[in-house]
């Protein structure tokens, strides 16, 4: 009877301690990396020109910001003549450079639409008389062509902002045409992109630089331009900036006035 009772309690014993909770130690990891958004911005040394320069190094500041490692200075850097290492000095919108910038219209005499002599105002030459009967007179358009470069791992804007410097005569911000591109690599005057995607994005082309007299948004990016590891250049973008007198049909006129307008656009770059 004694043995049947100790039987039982020990039956008893193991159901119980089949339905107890099984007890373990959990090891909890919470491994955590923090890569901080930047962009980086290179183009023209102020000088020369002469070397490649990153003149914008925008990282997060940790508190919800953005800080530029290189700042400081009253300008930066300086946009490039696109395609070429030459910066875009003060003096771009009056001397020439050949191939991206015409400052002043090549003038070209027409004879019931066939030209029969050009000329400069700044290399003026003689003529010989001319009957005005079916003679009309007109200029190709001024323009130029500035570039600057961005690296990133994130996405990112850019804000412009025109200036009047000088006018003369009957031109004013809004007579100056303002167009922007993205080109993601090339192989020539500047080697860029080998490494780069698109970033995509919206480029807000706002038409002329009377748009741009208070900070206004040209740009919306969408994705990092770094696709691939590589040297910053080969991560880069080049974003262009196509300026020129806005004037009919692309050809000056006598009807289109006279008179030299300056303009300065500073371009701000953000991460998004």
């Amino acid at each position: 009877m004694s043995l049947r009772t100790s039987l039982f309690a020990l039956g008893s014993l193991a159901v119980a301690s089949a339905s107890a909770p099984f007890a373990a130690a959990f090891n909890v990891d919470n491994p955590t990396f923090d890569v901080e958004p930047m962009v980086i911005v290179w183009a023209a040394d102020e000088a020369t020109g002469q070397s490649r320069i990153v003149f914008d190094f925008i990282a997060d500041d940790g508190a919800g910001g953005t800080v530029d490692l290189i700042g400081g200075a009253a300008i930066d850097g300086r946009t490039m003549v696109t395609g070429s290492l030459q910066p875009t000095a003060d003096s771009s919108f009056t001397l020439p450079t050949p191939g991206n910038s015409r400052p002043s219209p090549l003038w070209r005499l027409l004879d019931d639409g066939a030209q029969f002599e050009t000329f400069s105002e700044t290399t003026p030459g003689a003529f010989a008389a001319f009957d005005v009967e079916n003679v009309s007179i007109d200029g190709v358009r001024p323009s130029l062509s500035s570039a600057f470069y961005i690296a990133s791992n994130t996405a990112f804007g850019i804000n412009g902002q025109a200036t009047l410097v000088e006018t003369t005569g009957d031109y004013q911000l809004d007579d100056i045409r303002w167009v922007m591109t993205i080109r993601v690599s090339e192989n020539g005057g500047v080697n860029f992109g080998a490494r780069a995607q698109s970033p995509q994005g919206t480029i807000n082309q706002v038409g002329n630089l009377g748009a741009m007299t208070s900070p206004t948004t040209l740009y919306t990016g969408a994705r990092k331009t770094a696709a691939s590891p590589g040297t910053i250049p080969q991560q880069s973008v080049r974003f262009t900036s196509l300026t020129s007198l806005d004037i009919e049909n692309a050809r000056a006129d006598l009807a289109d006035g006279y008179g030299e307008i300056k303009a300065e656009v500073v371009y701000t770059v953000y991460v998004l």
